[in-house]
């Protein structure tokens, strides 16, 4: 429409008009003035016209001027008839017309529309006023009309027939018209029928007799259900439910259901579940819903009283917030309906997310008093908001909560649509019952710090104290349930409950104080604040009628200020109890208030408080009542005082200042015109019609009919029997044993007391339950509580959290009775109890009570519970309490001669008489519960002169076994008193138990009293003691004395080799050694040490490692060693005088044979020895002796045979002989300086001991068994296998060589190598065990290297073991040395043991098989070390043979020779006859063969040839085929592809080598190198090209590898190769492509282009040899380069088409080429305008052109190259006309757009100034015949003037205006000269307005004034004109 219409200001007022009219008179003025400007909107709608407005205006939708002009005539003939008929309002506006779909967009159409909805209203209105007319005259009940109101009744008859008639006379094009008629029709029959039927059967005489009436009138029934008309039929009239069924058959009713519902009560479908839905953050648990555990709080903890009142004040805050946009008239009242939308709001449940924060504060940071007072009541109140937002806030039952919402925002229907619903409790915080309020308080809570759970009851006990109200006083006895045992932590004691905090609290109720946060600092101020606005607020005097209303919440407060006579400020507050005294009683009661009469004494001092406490103008009239009263000579006769009751009704309140009295947000509205209830089945008496109807339709419904009737409490009416009756009870036994069943009779009170009824039902109605238990309650009746409960579904009390509180509650009362008073016993009812801190807090106040059997058992079942956890200290109590009956129970039977029954009785005693109880327990020898009963009672510190020393004497002779009893008894004395008894029983006892019993027991117990001396001295005997216990009793005697040095006797075992027994003693003292210190002698660590040491002894070999020679003495030579010694005291051996020193013994290395018997020579077996006498060395055999010797002291130590003969001989001689001062050479009493045993014997002298540890050693070792079994007994420790890995090397060392190729004699390299394994196999087993991988790896390595040894030593290589370590480079080496020796298997043991690669010993041995002429073991061992290359043609072979690969083939071609075939032939026939065995005709036998016969032909002078053939393709030897066929193996199997065709062709086989590339389809790289680039430096490719069509003739089976070849040449710029190549493949196609390129090559100009002409011709001539080819041949057209089957084609084939179009371009470039060459030669430039060519094309925005492009462009390139070829034809001739027809052909053929090759020779002629030859262009362009040649030539023109125009110098440009035709590209022209008058006057004439405002745009910016003015007066008048 923008578009179509030429006027803006037309389509502005026109969308004013459609939008934003006031009235339809302003649209209607706006469209006028749209009309006006619009020639469209003008003109009459008809075809012609509107065909031209189509072909002027093609953008305007025509349906929209449609509407438009629909718009407009419907405005126009309305104001027309606006005058006679009012048809619109003054205030309706078009957009209302426009958005009502019903409204037409005619006059007359709309006319009836209006008139039709006009008469509708006005008849439904009548009929509503008929109806309500005639309902004011009927009684209330259905039926009963009076005389009156027949003529309203008629009259609504006729009005409703009129109003059928208009819905049937509406226009037959509305869409419902047929719905609104079928409606009301049916409505109508519906109401006649329904009137005839009460007619029918609804006489006067049984309505006026039953209180009914006949209803006459049809309209009435609107006000009844059709429900209650049936039961009133049936049940009242005693009309037969048979007779009414074809009438509800009509009705499409189920009669029967009609008739049940009469009659019988609802049965809820059981499937239906109301289980509680508790939104989320809310934690369930038995009887507890935790309301703050939303999650884990991640923030920073606050102090306990900040954080509560913030998340109160931030709750108010959001409520105020949202409260503004629920309420208009109480706008500080919330409902439930406002919890609903809170309970929905964000921020509401961030804020109470946050909540999670109160389980983790520190409650200690409370400061009591105000703090604590103000913490605990803004807890309670955050707590009931959040329990109010969380469990109650729901919307009624089938109502929409959004719905709701919307509704709330409408302020003028906020309280009807709240009124109207009636709202239920859904957890009961708000219920009318008062015990299931309490309950329901009771069950939730929050977890506050380290108080845990605590729930809303709670809080408000705590702060209440006794101001717990009568409505909820039905748990009063039980209000400590639910709360767990705090300590001094817990909330307020009752001295500090301040009753205005009454005054604080939320309650939920109507009469509520309003909610407010209290602030510790104001706690005071804030609490009489809160007082006196809430009396402001409550308290109602009436001074007229002397009338004071007070709150019930007012009288509490006051009665508990009275008997407290709190707080300072209101002590003389009388009190107003419920207790009928003279001074106040009752006159009246009602369900709002309760009317008192006050005497005039409690009445003064009523006024005196609420004067005191009030304010404003309530305690202006209070003052003045006060001062009535207080004038004695003023008659008061006495004031009523109303005390108003609290009221369930829930509502919140926010502000007092706010609050209007007397509204009742959340009445509940009564239903009066209800005629149907409930319990209206009671009151129907069931007739034998009704039930014979039942049982026609279900037998089984008139049974439960008749049951339910027959059990009806009250009014019972009797149902008589029918025959079918006893077939009936054949058929519901078990129906009748449902009702029979014991829950059903105990839930049939919550059914009135009807027990069908509660059978029937599976659950019963909370509502109805809650009500029932509210009375038990109160009539203390807990057990039928109980019934009830168990009675109930078990899914009900698994899910409602009340009665699980409450059945907790009833469980707690039942357990509080004594046991003999119920069925069962209370600990019982105890054990039910379902959360386990009250269970636990109800066991620890009845136990008393209770049997000690009951207790424990109550008590065990509540430590065992695992679902729930008790707090610690509550589960301490518990167990203590169980402790104390336990040992109480035991002593009950020994003390009931004392008259002690139970054990609450021995309990008494205890703490009174202890002195009885451990007497009677002695006198019965019960020590076990005498020590338990003492330890319980604290004995010890109570009555210490009972405990003595023969006291515990007596508990050790009882307790031998396992000393319990006085264990028990010395732990309960005092610590000095035990450390003085234990002292005197170890100087007594003699027994080990005893002994190590006292031990034991003072080093744990009394190790405080004992200084650390005394505490390891006691450890180490008691260490001692346990290995004593261990040893036989036989051997304990001997080691008495070390029984304090528990080491000595560990060191003395080892010595003796003991160790089986010394295992046990370790074991047996383990724990206890591993807790002593490190520095201890008999810690783990030092036993391990001691160890280690013994363990190295075991393997002492003393072997040397360089043994001298063998030294033998003569005679003569002995005996001046002997004198050299001193000594002379025989001829064969002098022993010296002095005893010899160490320093000074013969030395071990010197010595290879016994100094004693010259006999022995020493190795590991027959090991040296020392004599400490002599100091020679020894053999074992020689020195059995012992004796002491000087300098020894008194051990026995070891000497040879020839000194102790001549001790023995010379003792008494030796006696008178001196040496010195006081000096003794040897012992004086030779008894003693023998051991007649060989056992080492340890004592506590430490220089003896330390002497036997130097004379010490194993007399069997080396033993490596030994080792082992001592180390057996070291701790799991690092330092274990550390050792025996050490000990390993140290045996290494030993298998050293001596010398070079030198094994030591002495060792035995065998035995040594089995040792070191046993050694190292342990070593690994303890690495393992530890953990230890890194000790586990050195020890498989160190077994490797054992391995290797231990094969060298049975191989006899002894003398090649290295002399350093077997590390890598010692291996590496003596791998070497084994191949030097061809050792081969050796050498691969050592690499395969060691890890060395084997590779090179493998290349090794094979060359060495190879040389020896072994081929076929050489072919096996090369196949360890090379790897085979899998044959065929796909598999994968290396780039490169391997290189010993290649030292293969030389070694074959070195030692090749001429094979003499007589010899294969001979040895083929042996074979063959099997006489010789195949292994005699191997190959080395062969080659001896051949060695034999070559020196046979030599003797005969047959010299073999020198020199072999040379190859001519290159130079090699020739081979013998043999030797060949090997060398062919080796390269087949292990070579590349290169390599085995370097073989082929080395030895003149180049066949061979391309059937090797043809059948291994070598790569074509390789083919390429290989072979043809050799071919070709040897100038052997025609021999190549000869062998290659050998091979196929076609040369198909070549075309990858030719094809590469010339991809090859073609990157190395090879043409003249490639070109040859391609002849020589006959591609013809190619080979002329290849031509093209010579003749491009290398070309500047087009004379050099010229001069190339003959490489065109051959490719012309390369493409008609193709074309021929083709005419013979098959015709193709398939691509170049790939066939049909997708493989590579030889010779590129073109369709005849295609080459024809090739002939054509190269006669075409020929052709160019020699008329640019002919202008080269007359001197023009045309290499020179490539340049400026190419910038301009570059420039333009033709992609193509930026490329690259040659210096000389032809046509053989891109069609960019062509455009240039084409533009140099136009310039480059002597004129025009010369070369514009070869540029025409040009573009002709290769369809290029002449409009741009035109404007670049144009624009190039501009630039020129040839203006001539561009007219000749324009011309030339004319004639030749192209279409449009018009607007190319307007084209070319513009440029050529613009480009002139933009000349420096002036240029008259006229002439080449006027060749342009287009008006606007003329203009243009103009515009571009800045001739503006020119074009202004060109523009005028055209009338072309556009071009004006280009042409004053351009005046302006050029600056001319009266081109600006002409043109702005031009546009003006246009403009005007318009």
């Amino acid at each position: 429409m923008l578009e179509g219409v030429e006027n803006s200001a037309a389509m502005t007022a026109l969308d004013l008009a459609l939008t934003v009219g006031a009235t339809y008179e302003h649209s209607a003025s706006l469209l006028d003035a749209a009309c006006k400007r619009c020639d469209v909107l003008r003109k009459v709608q008809s075809s012609a016209d509107a065909d031209s407005t189509k072909s002027r205006n093609r953008h305007v939708v025509p349906g929209y001027i449609w509407f438009t002009r629909r718009i407009i005539k419907l405005l126009k003939e309305a104001n027309k008839s606006q005058s006679s008929s009012n048809i619109f309002s003054s205030t309706t506006s078009l957009c209302d017309l426009l958005s009502s779909e019903y409204l037409p967009l005619s006059l007359k159409t709309m006319k009836d529309h209006i008139t039709f909805w006009n008469s509708l209203h006005d008849v439904v209105v009548e009929f509503q006023e008929t109806v309500d007319t005639a309902l004011s005259g009927s009684s209330s009940r259905v039926g009963v009309a009076s005389m009156s109101s027949d003529g309203c009744t008629v009259k609504s008859h006729v009005v409703f027939r009129r109003l059928l008639k208009i819905c049937k006379g509406r226009p037959v094009d509305e869409r419902t018209s047929g719905n609104y008629i079928d409606y009301l029709q049916q409505v109508y029959t519906y109401l006649k029928l329904v009137t005839s039927l009460l007619q029918q059967n609804h006489p006067s005489e049984t309505a006026q007799h039953c209180g009914l009436a006949r209803p006459v009138k049809y309209f009435d029934l609107f006000n009844s259900s059709l429900m209650v008309l049936l039961g009133q039929l049936v049940f009242e009239c005693d009309v037969s439910p048979s007779y009414l069924e074809p009438v509800a058959k009509k009705l499409k009713l189920n009669l029967v259901y009609n008739v049940i519902s009469n009659c019988c009560p609802k049965i809820p479908n059981s499937l239906l579940s109301d289980t509680p839905n508790f939104k989320s953050g809310c934690e369930l648990n038995w009887g507890r819903i935790v309301l703050n555990a939303s999650g884990q709080w991640s923030g920073p903890i606050r102090h306990p009283e900040v954080a509560v009142r913030s998340l109160l004040v931030d709750v108010l805050r959001t409520v105020q917030e949202q409260s503004e946009s629920f309420m208009d008239k109480d706008k500080n009242i919330l409902n439930q309906l406002h919890l609903c939308a809170l309970a929905e709001n964000l921020t509401v449940k961030t804020i109470l997310a946050d909540t999670c924060e109160l389980g983790v504060i520190d409650l200690d940071l409370l400061v009591p008093g105000d703090e604590t007072l103000a913490f605990y009541t803004n807890l309670a109140n955050l707590m009931w908001i959040h329990s109010l937002l969380f469990l109650e806030a729901s919307p009624p039952q089938s109502t929409d909560l959004s719905v709701l919402l919307e509704r709330m925002k409408d302020r003028s229907v906020v309280s009807a649509s709240v009124s109207d619903q009636c709202w239920t409790t859904n957890f009961g915080l708000v219920s009318s019952h008062s015990l299931e309020r309490q309950v329901a308080r009771m069950s939730i809570g929050y977890n506050v710090g380290k108080l845990g759970f605590i729930s809303l009851q709670e809080l408000y006990k705590q702060l209440q104290g006794e101001l717990t109200f009568p409505s909820a006083s039905s748990l009063k006895n039980c209000s400590f349930l639910g709360k767990v045992l705090r300590g001094n932590t817990f909330l307020l004691d009752s001295s500090s409950v301040d009753p205005r905090v009454l005054f604080v609290l939320l309650n939920g109720q109507k009469q509520s104080p309003k909610i407010q946060v209290l602030f510790a600092e104001s706690v005071d101020v804030q609490l009489d604040g809160s007082m006196t606005e809430f009396l402001d607020h409550s308290v109602k005097f009436d001074s007229k009628s002397q009338q004071l209303v007070i709150p019930e919440l007012l009288h509490f407060y006051l009665d508990y200020v009275q008997l407290n006579q709190e707080p300072e400020s209101h002590s003389a507050v009388p009190a107003f109890t419920n207790v009928k005294t003279p001074h106040h009683f009752y006159v009246e009661q009602d369900d709002d208030q309760i009317s008192t009469f006050y005497s005039r004494e409690r009445l003064t001092q009523l006024v005196d408080f609420l004067r005191d406490n009030t304010s404003g103008q309530l305690q202006i009239e209070i003052t003045k009542f006060a001062s009535a009263l207080s004038d004695p000579q003023t008659h008061t006769p006495g004031t009523i005082v109303k005390v108003e009751k609290f009221m369930n009704e829930f509502s919140i309140l926010l502000d007092y200042s706010r609050f209007e009295d007397g509204t009742s947000v959340t009445a509940v509205k009564s239903n009066e015109n209800c005629d149907f209830s409930e319990d209206t089945w009671k009151h129907r008496v069931v007739q034998d019609s009704v039930l014979k109807f039942l049982e026609c339709h279900c037998w089984m419904l008139s049974v439960l009919v008749r049951r339910v009737h027959q059990e009806k409490a009250l009014h019972a009416s009797p149902v008589n029997e029918t025959p079918s009756h006893k077939m009936i009870d054949e058929r519901i036994k078990c129906l009748e044993q449902l009702f029979r069943s014991k829950w059903v009779d105990v839930l049939k009170p919550v059914f009135q007391n009807n027990l069908i009824v509660a059978a029937l039902h599976s659950k019963p109605d909370m509502t109805e339950l809650w009500c029932l238990l509210d009375q038990l309650v109160k009539k203390r009746e807990w057990r039928q509580c109980a019934e009830i409960l168990w009675a109930l579904p078990e899914t009900e009390l698994q899910n409602d959290p009340k009665l699980q509180t409450f059945h907790d509650v009833v469980m707690y009362e039942l357990a509080s009775k004594l046991p003999d008073e119920g069925r069962f016993s209370p600990w019982w009812y105890c054990q039910h109890i379902g959360d386990l801190s009250v269970q636990a807090q109800c066991l620890l106040l009845h136990l008393p009570r209770w049997p000690g059997r009951g207790c424990r058992d109550a008590l065990k079942v509540v430590l065992g519970h695992h679902h729930q956890k008790l707090s610690t200290e509550l589960k301490l109590q518990l167990q203590e309490m169980l402790h104390k009956i336990t040992i109480y129970e035991k002593i009950v039977p020994f003390a009931e001669s004392a008259g002690m029954n139970t054990w609450f009785d021995v309990s008494c005693t205890s703490e009174k008489n202890p002195g009885l109880i451990l007497e009677l327990l002695m006198e019965a020898k019960e020590f076990q519960i005498c020590l338990e009963w003492a330890k319980l009672q604290n004995i010890a510190t109570r009555a210490q002169h009972l405990v003595d020393f023969k006291f515990l004497l007596l508990f050790l002779e009882h307790d031998s076994s396992d000393f319990s009893s006085a264990t028990k008894l010395l732990e309960s004395l005092p610590i000095h008193q035990t450390v003085a008894i234990c002292n005197e029983l170890i100087q007594q006892l003699r027994s080990v138990l005893c002994l190590k019993f006292i031990t034991t027991f003072i080093v744990n117990s009394c190790s405080s009293y004992l200084s650390s001396e005394q505490l390891d001295d006691y450890q180490n005997l008691s260490i001692g003691i346990q290995m004593m216990a261990v040893i036989p009793y036989v051997d304990q005697v001997h080691h008495w004395d070390l029984i304090w040095k528990p080491h000595l006797i560990v060191e003395q075992f080892i010595m003796n080799t003991r160790l089986e027994m010394l295992e046990k003693m370790i074991s047996e003292v383990c724990p206890l050694l591993a807790r002593l210190p490190a520095t201890s002698p008999v810690s783990l660590s030092s036993i391990d040490t001691m160890l280690r040491h013994y363990a190295s002894k075991a393997l002492d070999f003393r072997v040397v490692r360089n043994p001298a020679p063998c030294q033998s003495f003569p005679y003569e030579e002995k005996l001046l060693v002997s004198l050299s010694l001193g000594s002379t005291h025989s001829k064969e051996f002098l022993m010296p005088a002095v005893v010899p020193s160490k320093n000074e013994w013969v030395p071990n290395d010197e010595i290879t044979e016994c100094m004693c018997c010259q006999s022995v020579a020493f190795s590991m077996f027959n090991r040296r020895h020392h004599c400490r006498r002599c100091g020679r060395v020894i053999c074992g055999s020689c020195s059995t002796q012992r004796m002491k010797v000087v300098g020894y002291g008194t051990v026995a130590v070891r000497v040879c045979d020839d000194c102790h003969c001549e001790v023995e001989n010379d003792s008494e001689q030796v006696t008178s002989l001196t040496l010195g001062d006081d000096q003794l050479p040897f012992s004086l009493n030779f008894e003693d300086s023998v051991n007649s045993t060989l056992t080492w014997k340890l004592t506590s002298d430490e220089a003896y001991n330390t002497t036997l540890r130097e004379e010490f050693g194993f007399e069997h070792a080396p033993s490596v068994s030994l080792c082992l079994a001592i180390l057996k007994l070291h701790s799991e420790h690092v330092a274990y296998p550390r050792f025996l890995l050490d000990a390993c090397h140290q045996m290494l060392r030993l298998l050293q060589p001596v010398g070079p190729s030198m094994a030591n004699p002495e060792v035995d390299y065998s035995l040594v190598i089995r040792m070191v394994r046993s050694l190292v196999v342990a070593a690994k087993v303890k690495h393992a065990r530890s953990g230890l991988n890194t000790g586990v790896a050195h020890c498989d390595q160190l077994l490797s290297q054992v391995d290797l040894l231990n094969m060298l030593v049975k191989s006899g290589c002894s003398a090649l073991i290295p002399a350093e370590p077997l590390n890598g480079h010692a291996l590496r080496r003596l791998r070497d040395r084994l191949v030097e020796e061809e050792l081969w298997m050796l050498a691969m043991e050592v690499s395969t043991k060691s890890g060395l690669e084997r590779t090179g010993v493998w290349a090794a041995w094979g060359k060495a098989c190879l040389r020896a002429g072994c081929w076929d073991e050489a072919r096996d061992k090369f196949s360890h070390c090379l790897e085979k290359v899998a044959l065929g043609p796909d598999s994968a072979r290396p780039l490169r043979s391997p290189p010993l690969l290649m030292e293969i083939v030389q070694i074959l071609e070195e030692g090749a020779y001429t094979v003499d075939r007589k010899v294969i032939q001979e040895a083929d026939k042996i074979r063959a006859s099997s006489t010789v065995p195949a292994a005699l005709l191997s190959s080395p036998a062969l080659t001896v063969l051949h060695t034999l016969s070559s020196l046979k032909e030599i003797a005969h002078g047959n010299y073999p040839q020198a020199t072999p053939p040379l190859n001519p393709l290159v130079i090699g030897p020739k081979l013998d085929p043999l030797f060949y066929e090997e060398c062919c193996y080796y390269l087949s199997s292990y070579g590349s592809h290169a390599g085995i065709i370097s073989f082929y062709l080395s030895h003149d086989d180049l066949l061979a080598a391309l059937k090797h590339v043809l059948s291994q389809k070598v790569d074509p790289e390789i083919f390429l190198e290989m072979i043809y680039i050799p071919c070709l430096r040897q100038g052997l490719v025609s021999d190549l090209y000869h062998e290659l069509s050998t091979v196929d003739p076609t040369l198909g089976v070549w075309k990858v590898y030719l094809c590469h070849i010339c991809r090859y040449f073609e990157k190395q710029g090879l043409l003249n190769l490639l070109y040859q190549l391609q002849l020589h493949m006959l591609d013809h196609v190619r080979a002329a492509m290849t031509c093209i390129r010579f003749y491009q090559k290398g070309a500047r100009s087009y004379s050099d282009l010229a001069a190339n002409l003959g490489h065109l011709h051959a490719a012309q001539s390369h493409l008609e040899n193709e074309l021929l080819t083709a005419q013979w041949g098959p015709s193709t057209r398939s691509s170049p380069v790939r066939t049909m089957d997708g493989t590579l084609q030889l010779a590129m084939k073109l369709d005849p088409k295609e080459v024809n179009h090739h002939l054509s371009t190269i006669l075409r470039q020929v052709e160019v080429t020699k008329f640019l060459h002919s202008c080269e030669i007359e001197q023009r430039h045309v290499i020179e305008l490539i340049p400026e060519l190419l910038k301009t094309l570059q420039s333009s925005a033709v992609p193509s052109a930026k490329r690259t492009l040659p210096s000389v462009p032809t046509l053989f390139g891109s069609n960019m190259e062509r455009v240039q070829l084409a533009v140099l034809a136009i310039l480059c001739g002597k004129n025009v006309e010369e070369g514009f027809g070869l540029a025409f052909r040009i573009i002709e053929d290769y369809r290029l757009k002449s409009s741009e090759i035109y404007s670049l020779a144009g624009k190039k002629l501009a630039c020129d100034y040839r203006l001539t030859d561009i007219e000749q262009l324009i011309s030339c362009i004319q004639n030749s015949g192209v279409p449009d040649t018009s607007s190319v030539c307007d084209s070319v023109l513009v440029l050529c003037v613009q480009v002139l125009a933009e000349k420096q110098e002036p240029v008259d440009v006229e002439p080449l205006v006027r060749l342009i035709v287009d008006t606007g590209n003329k203009v243009s022209a103009y515009i571009k000269c800045r001739q503006l008058k020119t074009a202004y006057l060109l523009a005028v004439k055209y009338s072309r307005l556009e071009d004006v405002r280009r042409i004053l745009h351009e005046a302006e910016k050029l600056g001319q004034m009266k081109i600006q003015q002409i043109c702005l007066k031009r546009l003006g008048q246009k403009q005007t004109e318009t």
